[in-house]
């Protein structure tokens, strides 16, 4: 249905829009009253407080759903959005007082179902920094694989400054720059000068003007490197997976809250089009005839804005 499809495009979720496209007439007239008082007070709410902090929000239940007792875990970027999920979530759930309450009787008993999940966004929080990357302090032997990692770094750099700085070697580099192939340091060596430089070749240029030689003072530090990698990413999936059984743990209660946002966006977006379209919730009878004064029909509407 055209109308229903453009009150969708109002929601800022896809479980939102699904709601709104599911939209269907109802049986009794009850139905019909409590969902013109649910749009009229959101319509108060958005005029009195602003609109729902919903941006942002997005369908985790693919998520939650590949979550189980096996040993699968979510990825860094998944559990980023669980978390903008709850942190949607309990900001509308901290609307929630006496005031409110009384103000929108509906719209807070709607909201007084979502959980509090505060401590789930406080672990979520633990494991991540600003950017979205795992945190060091994440767990104690992480951190301590980084601070080897680090350390061997700057091992390595110390050994390749010395290569870069000697005059010998110098004359035989392509480039004083060193690079990584294979996940290991290696200095560029200029094509027919390799034999004068002791390493393991990883290659040659496109042009075949260059060799990537991995100097053999490298090689131990190189091998240290690559152990401390693997373990680092080892230790990385250990934490994720620790995470998503918290998460899983809190599934159905973070279902539940994503269909309470769902409806809240469903509503908020029946509020909006009616701002749009210069729509008004009619007076509702239980029986006689029914009377339509300056009606219009809402694809009418709906084609007069888009034609401006």
């Amino acid at each position: 249905h055209q109308v229903l499809k453009e009150l969708a495009s109002f929601c800022v979720t896809l479980p939102g829009r699904e709601q709104a496209l599911s939209i269907r007439p109802f049986e009794e007239m009850g139905g019909a009253g409590a969902a013109y008082r649910e749009y009229a007070e959101l319509v108060r709410v958005i005029k009195e407080r602003g609109r729902f902090p919903l941006a942002g929000v997005t369908d985790i239940r693919p998520w939650l759903s590949k979550l189980g007792p096996t040993n699968a875990y979510l990825l860094p970027e998944e559990l980023l959005s669980i978390s903008v999920c709850l942190t949607a979530s309990e900001s509308i759930r901290q609307l929630q007082n006496e005031r409110f309450s009384k103000l929108y009787p509906l719209l807070s008993s709607l909201i007084g179902v979502i959980s509090d999940e505060s401590a789930l966004i406080r672990e979520i929080g633990r494991v991540f920094d600003e950017k979205g990357e795992i945190r060091d302090s994440a767990s104690p032997e992480l951190l301590r694989i980084r601070k080897e990692v680090r350390s061997i770094k700057a091992r390595a750099k110390e050994l390749v400054d010395y290569f870069l700085n000697d005059k010998k070697t110098k004359e035989i580099l392509q480039e004083e720059i060193v690079t990584i192939r294979e996940d290991r340091y290696v200095l560029l060596v200029a094509a027919g000068r390799q034999a004068e430089f002791p390493g393991i070749v990883h290659g040659r240029s496109n042009t075949g003007a260059t060799y990537f030689i991995e100097p053999l003072k490298l090689v131990e530090v190189n091998n240290k490197l690559a152990i401390l990698k693997k373990e680092e990413k080892e230790e990385e999936i250990a934490v994720l997976r620790a995470l998503s059984a918290s998460v899983f743990s809190r599934r159905e209660a973070l279902m539940c809250d994503l269909e309470v946002l769902s409806a809240l966006d469903c509503i908020q977006a029946k509020a909006l089009f009616a701002e749009a379209y210069s729509a008004h919730v009619p007076k509702l009878k239980e029986a006689g005839e029914a009377r339509f004064f300056s009606a219009r029909h809402p694809l009418l509407a709906i084609n007069e804005v888009s034609a401006g």
